[in-house]
């Protein structure tokens, strides 16, 4: 296309018209562009989140002297197309460079690496995606071990997240399992939330007795796989 350029190495090449009897000629400038970087990175192929997940790379000069200290620029991309630039890397006295991170949340995680080039030769970037997967979670759930029907019962728990704060406002599932002479009826009680440190209470007062299955649950989020726990509690009714 007239006016438009194309580059091959350190070549330009482009189509000129001429506007008085409208033909095209081709023009090249010779080495008229820097010569092209180029970048090496290398990254796991999977990695927890919260986890730390290493990256390591290399720049490469084409006149084969070694890149020291030159600042790289890398960005993180999260599954939710949201992206952060990590704190600064640059390159060691023989061009190679490491990346370490620890990614929040689970899904395909990139990694763009950028040098941004210099007076001598043109920029380069370079890609790499990590497959994160979720980090386990655990519940716990203590209570008596005997109740009496009608009267209230309490039962204390944590969510442990790896030390990280839970996300606020995600509520707990709470059901409770009746297994008796009537047979067995599995009810679902109000959710209960866990507070800043995981920390939460159930409480229900049993209208009837028998062997009495507490189960509180928590979906998971982005970070974390789901997780459960169970207390029995043995109820007994007026006449027992």
């Amino acid at each position: 296309m007239a006016g438009g350029l194309a580059f091959a190495g350190g070549d330009v090449y482009g189509l000129l018209q001429d506007l008085h009897n409208g033909r095209h000629y081709p023009w090249r400038a010779h080495g008229a562009t820097l010569p092209q970087a180029d970048l090496e990175l290398t990254a796991p192929a999977t990695g927890t989140a919260l986890e730390p997940v290493t990256l390591t790379g290399r720049l490469l000069w084409p006149s084969g002297m070694k890149p020291r200290g030159e600042p790289l620029v890398v960005t993180r991309h999260l599954p939710d197309g949201t992206s952060r630039t990590l704190a600064g890397a640059a390159t060691a006295a023989d061009g190679t460079f490491t990346v370490a991170d620890r990614p929040p949340v689970s899904g395909a995680i990139r990694y763009d690496v950028l040098w941004d080039g210099n007076a001598d030769f043109r920029w380069a970037t370079k890609p790499a995606t990590v497959t994160v997967s979720r980090r386990g979670s655990s519940l716990t759930l203590t209570g008596p071990a005997k109740g009496l029907a009608g009267r209230e019962l309490k039962l204390a728990g944590r969510l442990d997240t790896a030390g990280q704060a839970p996300a606020q406002g995600v509520p707990l599932t709470v059901r409770r399992t009746v297994t008796n002479r009537g047979g067995t009826v599995t009810t679902t009680l109000p959710p209960v939330l866990p507070a800043a440190d995981g920390a939460f209470t159930v409480a229900d007062t049993p209208p009837v007795g028998g062997d009495h299955a507490y189960e509180v649950a928590w979906a998971g989020d982005d970070t974390f796989l789901p997780a459960r726990a169970v207390h029995q509690i043995r109820v007994y009714g007026p006449q027992e």
